[in-house]
């Protein structure tokens, strides 16, 4: 996901700042917010150096820099000083942290200062608006309160599940990232999440009654998306800069991928067990609309939170247990832009909650599940993260691009 891959990209310039392609991925993240003119500015305000370098001679400098008055990207230089040198001192505090404490406690620190817990703040609040909304009016279909008030006990164990799964399977997926790199972690995990998934949520469509899909169209969908992920994770292996990771962290974080693609791939189906995927507008008395289940989803991942947290600080992995600092921490901007991160998070998964209505539970996840690859295009086509990568790269790239676009092709098809 978004949010484990900008951590990730943050624990690489921890170690080592001077690496463009993680320290831009973390400048126009929720973390640091740097907006493209603002970014533009810090590259051409400094052509010869590398970016971290000119990052840090801007802030050094900034009282001797001036801009026209008429200036066509409106850049205001005190707000952009502000937010850099913030993050700086961020920066800073957490390689000391790097260095003296254990990856659990610096993680944690980052999650706690960077805002990613409002993250799931907002999918709560963005889900209540929609169910309030959205899920309130319109002809068919039981409205938000009356849904959730009729819902049964199993149904709202199911989400619950559903999400504390989800919180889970990104916590070991985050892990495995950090210790193998992304170019192992993210072809095992959402590889293996996106095969199992979609066979779990199949069973969940049978036992329903409500199996819309071409099974032969969706398992040639599904295998072609799970070739280009791995392809991807093939080039990103070869562009590394330079890490090397050493035989005994690879097979640790080759199990902790495994474990949080098995993880991960029940989620979804624990949330369609809890929906009628017959009818939504004729819903079965105790099970629940998309609107409500959302809702109840986004609950107990936020809940997750403040479980899996302090069991992981108090008997951590590596290192000596850490104690909750607080969380309370950050400025109001901050909380906000994590917490505008999570509502477009919810809104994709609203979306996806309601196709499965008409295209079935395992089209609907299988198309969610390629989130990773539009993140990869959207890294090769907007930030250039293979700028000046090899033919033999470009070729594996390439092939990737055709054999996503020719997987959900296939699904789209599977489910029409």
């Amino acid at each position: 996901s978004t949010e484990v891959r900008t951590i990730v990209s943050l624990l690489k310039i921890i170690d080592n700042p001077y690496q463009d392609i993680p320290l831009v991925a973390v400048l126009r993240s929720p973390i640091v917010g740097l907006t493209e003119p603002e970014m533009a500015y810090l590259r051409i305000n400094d052509r010869h150096d590398q970016y971290f370098q000119a990052l840090e001679r801007f802030v050094t400098t900034y009282h001797d820099l001036k801009l026209p008055d008429d200036h066509p990207y409106g850049i205001d230089l005190a707000v952009l000083h502000q937010k850099t040198a913030r993050f700086l001192d961020q920066l800073h505090e957490f390689h000391n942290i790097a260095q003296r404490r254990s990856l659990v406690e610096l993680i944690w620190t980052i999650y706690q200062e960077t805002g990613y817990l409002d993250y799931v703040a907002g999918m709560v609040v963005f889900s209540l608006i929609l169910a309030f909304t959205l899920g309130s009016f319109g002809p068919a279909g039981r409205p938000f309160l009356e849904d959730i008030s009729q819902a049964s006990g199993s149904s709202v164990l199911w989400l619950v599940l559903g999400g504390f799964i989800f919180n889970a399977s990104n916590i070991l997926l985050s892990a495995s990232t950090s210790i193998a790199g992304m170019s192992v972690a993210f072809p095992l995990g959402c590889g293996l999440a996106l095969v199992l998934g979609v066979f779990n949520n199949l069973r969940v469509e049978v036992a329903q009654g409500a199996l819309k899909s071409n099974l032969a169209l969706l398992a040639l969908g599904v295998t072609l998306v799970v070739v280009a992920i791995i392809l991807n994770g093939i080039a990103s292996g070869k562009k590394e800069d330079g890490s090397t990771v050493d035989a005994q962290s690879r097979r640790k974080g080759v199990a902790l991928a495994l474990v949080a693609g098995v993880v991960m791939s029940f989620f979804s189906s624990f949330v369609m067990r809890a929906m009628d995927l017959t009818d939504f507008a004729n819903m079965q008395s105790g099970k629940v609309g998309p609107y409500s289940a959302l809702v109840i989803f986004s609950l107990a991942v936020l809940a997750s939170h403040f479980i899996f947290g302090p069991i992981v600080m108090k008997k951590p992995f590596v290192g000596s247990p850490v104690k909750f600092s607080d969380y309370f921490k950050g400025g109001a901007r901050t909380h906000l832009v994590g917490m505008l991160g999570g509502m477009i998070w919810c809104l994709g998964t609203a979306l996806s909650y309601i196709a499965a209505g008409k295209a079935g539970a395992s089209v609907s996840y299988a198309l969610g599940q390629g989130a990773p690859m539009v993140a990869a295009l959207w890294g090769i086509f907007v930030w250039k993260e293979f700028k000046g990568a090899g033919r033999k790269v470009y070729t594996l790239l390439a092939l990737m691009f055709c054999f996503f676009i020719s997987g959900l092709a296939l699904i789209v098809a599977s489910g029409a």
